[in-house]
């Protein structure tokens, strides 16, 4: 007995032994997307109301070959459509032409489904990295504070000593 293989089998009849499996298909993976969206929710609530409004970017995977190429794949936090949360991006380009930059950001739940799955195993490492960053930008906040108190206090007494001089100029 002859077996027939894919390409013996007329197109209409493979559509149509393929299409149901492709309905189910549709609705499991659907299914599991909307699971993931549901997890990743409460993580990203909880960011936004710690405010802490510090991008940071941890990388998933990457590389950067020896004749200056290289691409790379992140999990985030960071403003994306005016909106803080969390992001996926892919960057690629060649380090020695600065237009061949590219760069793709999403919120996360509207990334590629494949970029999710990759990026959920590194936000422990994201949240981690996002505490450093936030230590890091506390301190030169507090170091720019004091300068710029600093500055109001030098203005403040240069504008005292001009009005005096102003005022003295006005009696004369």
């Amino acid at each position: 007995m002859l077996k027939m293989t894919p390409k013996d089998v007329p197109f209409a009849e493979r559509i149509a032994a393929v299409y149901p499996r492709l309905v189910t298909a549709s609705s499991q993976i659907n299914k599991a997307s909307d699971e993931l969206a549901k997890a990743t929710i409460p993580i990203e609530a909880i960011l936004k109301k710690l405010n802490l409004g510090v991008p940071t970017w941890t990388q998933i995977s990457g590389n950067e070959a020896d004749d200056g190429h290289y691409w790379s794949r992140d999990v985030g936090y960071t403003k994306v459509g005016g909106d803080w949360g969390l992001a996926l991006r892919t960057t690629n380009g060649h380090n020695s032409f600065e237009d061949s930059h590219r760069e793709e950001v999403w919120p996360f739940n509207e990334a590629p489904r494949w970029l999710r799955v990759e990026g959920v195993g590194k936000l422990p490492d994201l949240l981690e990295t996002l505490v450093k960053r936030a230590d890091e930008t506390t301190k030169k906040i507090q170091g720019k504070a004091k300068q710029a108190s600093e500055i109001a206090a030098a203005l403040a007494a240069a504008a005292e000593k001009q009005r005096d001089l102003d005022g003295s100029d006005s009696e004369a």
